[in-house]
């Protein structure tokens, strides 16, 4: 249920919101969500990375500004309840269906494909505090903020329901458990504002948030303990919708008709618990005693699961990652030594519905997946420096690929184009298991690696066989395993600028797909090609001078390049798709590709020691690679224009000096530049062209997922690969 929907209910009228004064304090930020807040623009064009850099820039500027101190928080990947990840599936399913009824629909409201990087490249690069955890984001973000004792910032609208784990311990005792002040996401000016007296403080900004007071809602007419259930017990992506006692739907409640059936079935829930003492759990008795014994078992884990994932802890989760992100406590916190409940093992039988600790430890969701990780894999998970969605595949029960950034029109999703990279991946990930004898934690493989992808107007699962890639951090180089894997000895004839190799390796396989796909002109004469190598170079020698006049510049040349008449497309930010879709579709694959590459690279990086890194690979930061995708889509438009043998001397003599972006110098100095950037743009393309490199078929079954009640996926006889 959305944010919005939990505010109507819950802070009508602004009750329980307080608006505040924010300065001199930490903030545990969720990460996807400031991503989604900062990244305002359409992904018509792929993304504007540069754009997006500067505004995070700015953001964490302005916060220091005001003495406000973020700490960061990401999740590995999504651990989620089977019914939960089959809901995803059928929702996914369905609009699918609908995009192929109405071709006008489309998704390109989401933030880029690429837009998660760019904010961690920004945190890395500034030394903000961020950290990725095993947790889920709610759980994790709200621990920390406890024991730090400061406020939390997020969209999701679980944060109204989350509740100490005391509230558990405490129930048969009057407790009123410390307040976390969640602070709205969407309500923050992030514009610092000057303070009238700033004698008492050490910054002179504050910024203005709105802050949710539960205490001072309708949540408060139930026990803390019973807060979890109340979102539990409610329709969600969790669980599906809980079947109630008929004493609850006998209960006099008015009848409005102005309210949703969301809106009713809360209040009903709100009603209902408020009625029950803190220390009886009779609500959970009557619910499943409205399952069959054949249905309980499965119910009563996917409830308690549900229910556990709303209760946060501070002793335990929030001093570990406080630790691990060298965070300075408050002095009253380091003898802040919460209880916790004695949880037992594992479960075979249908736990005590009267021990509630049972049911917690019954939907123990998350796995250490990391148990007997080297030190630096850990390092790099909790660093982000790997793509951890990938996990899902090996260590949990899939992984999604979203439909919502695909040319539709095109049969395949652009994320086929870094498939064989991600299967590389977990042949990694599962020959690290083998060798250290922990096979058992590859749930994912049974026997095989599955991903979800969209097919044409339908979602299918591709079931992929993984051969175990045994690797040896004693004797073995991650440039030798790469070159291995891409059956290639990367062979580069230059090393000014360091990243010029990856850049061109990455062509080299945007390119190997795209003539896969059908195209057959040759690398140097694709358009999207030389307009991602062109804008590449050009920002990356310019690292060091990147500011909003190198933005301002390129947005100007992008409307220059726009047909004047506005028949082709509407306005740079409108609503009219490109009337190219398939420039886009393959900048978006360009971008799958090198962000599956570097992730590769960091992998394998990670389980060697630090001197038998790569010395070939070196990557830019995501919006130095790609600054603007309107800016690609426009130069590759014009550049679709030239003959094909033309192409890339018209972008060496013509569109490299237009796009070059020129602070005060003198006209000597400009034309020493343009010439280096231009011999240096060439040898991109021309390594490009020369790599030989070659990717092993990948063989995998396809099942297509048929939308059903009970959320089935049915077998077909299909079988594919691709190479």
């Amino acid at each position: 249920m959305s944010l919005e929907i939990w505010r109507e209910i819950f802070t009508k009228n602004r009750q329980g919101i307080e608006s505040v004064h924010l300065f001199d304090t930490d903030l545990v930020v969720e990460g996807l969500g400031f991503a989604a807040k900062l990244s305002d623009e359409k992904s018509t064009y792929g993304g504007e990375y540069l754009e997006y850099a500067l505004r995070i820039r700015k953001a964490l500027n302005d916060l220091e500004k005001c003495g406000i101190i973020p700490h960061f928080i990401f999740s590995g990947f999504k651990q989620v309840t089977r019914f939960g990840q089959k809901r995803m599936l059928d929702i996914t399913s369905y609009f699918l269906g609908e995009c192929a009824k109405d071709h006008n629909r489309s998704a390109s409201k989401q933030p880029p494909i690429d837009a998660n990087s760019v904010l961690i490249d920004v945190l890395r690069e500034m030394k903000t505090s961020y950290i990725n955890t095993l947790t889920p984001t709610l759980r994790s973000s709200c621990s920390l903020a406890a024991f730090l004792q400061c406020p939390v910032a997020g969209y999701s609208p679980m944060y109204f329901v989350m509740t100490p784990i005391d509230a558990l311990i405490k129930q048969n005792i009057d407790y009123t458990p410390t307040e976390l002040k969640y602070v709205m996401l969407d309500s923050i000016n992030l514009t610092p504002l000057p303070k009238e007296d700033s004698h008492v403080s050490s910054s002179n900004y504050y910024m203005q948030v709105d802050i949710l007071r539960p205490e001072v809602t309708d949540l408060n007419r139930i026990h803390p303990s019973k807060r979890p259930l109340l979102a539990a017990l409610h329709v969600s992506g969790i669980i599906p919708s809980v079947r109630l006692p008929k004493s609850v739907y006998l209960m006099h409640y008015p009848n409005d008709e102005s309210l949703r059936p969301t809106e009713r079935r809360i209040k009903m829930l709100l009603e209902w618990l408020s009625l029950c003492p803190p220390e009886s759990w009779k609500p959970l008795e009557e619910v499943f005693a409205c399952y069959p014994q054949s249905e309980s078992q499965t119910f009563i884990q996917e409830l308690s699961a549900a229910f556990s994932q709303n209760f946060y802890r501070p002793a335990e989760e929030g001093r570990c990652l406080a630790e691990q992100l060298d965070v300075r406590v408050p002095a009253d916190a380091r003898s802040n030594q919460t209880s916790k409940p004695q949880l037992r093992g594992q479960f075979s039988e249908i736990p005590d519905i009267n021990n509630i600790f049972e049911l917690l430890q019954c939907g123990q969701l998350e796995r250490d997946y990391t148990a007997d990780w080297p030190p630096r894999l850990i390092h790099a998970f909790r660093n982000s420096l790997f793509d951890c969605r990938l996990l899902s595949a090996v260590y949990g029960d899939g992984l999604y690929l979203s439909w919502k950034h695909d040319n539709l029109n095109s049969f395949l999703s652009i994320h086929e184009a870094s498939l064989p990279i991600r299967v590389m991946h977990y042949r990694v990930l599962a020959g690290l298991e083998h060798r250290l004898n922990r096979s058992d934690k590859l749930i994912g493989l049974s026997p095989h690696a599955t991903e979800y992808m969209r097919r044409g107007n339908k979602l299918f699962a591709y079931h992929i066989p993984v051969k175990p890639l045994d690797i040896n951090p004693e004797n073995e180089h991650t440039d030798y395993i790469v070159g291995q894997l891409f059956h290639s000895s990367l062979n580069n004839k230059f090393t000014e600028p360091e990243w010029s190799f990856s850049l061109s390796t990455t062509l080299t396989l945007a390119h190997k797909f795209f003539q896969q796909m059908g195209n057959g002109t040759g690398l140097e004469e694709s358009s999207v090609i030389l307009a991602t190598a062109l804008c590449a170079v050009l920002t990356g020698n310019n690292l060091n001078s990147i500011d909003d006049e190198v933005c301002k510049h390129y947005s100007e040349l992008t409307s220059d390049l726009q047909p004047q008449d506005g028949n082709t497309l509407g306005p740079v930010h409108g609503v009219n798709e490109p009337s190219k879709p398939e420039l886009v579709e393959k900048f978006n694959e360009i971008q799958v590709i090198h962000h599956t590459l570097r992730s590769l690279v960091s992998l394998i990086d990670s389980l060697l020691p630090s001197d038998r890194t790569s010395e070939k690979f070196s990557f830019l930061p995501t919006w130095a690679i790609f600054p603007s995708g309107r800016l690609v889509y426009w130069l590759a438009d014009h550049i679709d224009s030239y003959p094909p043998k033309d192409r890339l001397q018209a972008v060496i003599r013509y569109w490299l000096p237009q796009v070059q972006f020129l602070k005060p110098k003198s006209s000597l100095t400009s034309n020493t530049d343009c010439t280096v950037l231009a011999d240096q743009f060439e040898r991109v393309i021309r390594t490009s062209m020369e790599l030989d490199i070659r990717l092993d078929p990948i063989i995998y079954e396809l099942c297509e997922f048929e939308p059903s009640r009970i959320h089935e996926i049915k077998p077909r006889s299909i079988s594919a690969s691709t190479q």
